[in-house]
């Protein structure tokens, strides 16, 4: 019976990144549904890192497609799984897609600085720059131009110290 378990949870795995391969290539349907299903089975199989993965590439799905509602309830409860299971990346990345599926730049904002301090944290330094990076572009937005100069620099300064290129 374990090997059996074993081999489903490997195969929601894969069918989680495979869905999460389609919503990049642009395949929305295609990739919904492997995520739902993804989120679906970890629930059956009570697997936490797969319910929490599937939910937050759900929630960067439905941003881009323009569906923040539902991007905001997914990455709710990305956040709500991986931090009642110590899942730190996962929570960071949950945070970040509340900040962008947030239609007020205030709550973007402090969903972003939330992400940014959990990112520093853990020493999640490509995702820290990235963080900064939409950090800077929300400042910036609100009017604070200097401000958001600045986190945009300090992101591309992290990206260069990890030999990527700026943004």
């Amino acid at each position: 019976m374990a090997a059996a378990h074993e081999f489903t949870w490997i195969q929601n795995a894969s069918e989680i990144v495979r869905g999460y391969g389609l919503e990049r290539l642009g395949s929305f349907d295609g990739g919904v549904s492997l995520l739902e299903q993804g989120v679906d089975i970890g629930l059956q199989m009570d697997t936490p890192m797969q319910i929490a993965w599937a939910s937050v590439y759900l929630s960067e799905l439905m941003t881009s497609c323009g569906q923040s509602e539902q991007a905001r309830v997914h990455a709710q409860e990305a956040v709500m799984v991986s931090r009642k299971n110590g899942l730190r990346t996962v929570e960071v990345m949950s945070l970040q897609m509340m900040g962008r599926a947030q239609h007020r730049l205030r709550e973007s904002r402090a969903f972003f600085e939330e992400a940014l301090g959990l990112s520093i944290e853990h020493g999640l330094r490509p995702l820290t720059a990235n963080i900064q990076f939409e950090l800077g572009w929300t400042i910036t937005e609100m009017g604070d131009s200097e401000g958001g100069a600045e986190m945009l620099a300090a992101a591309n300064a992290e990206r260069s110290e990890l030999g990527l290129p700026s943004f």
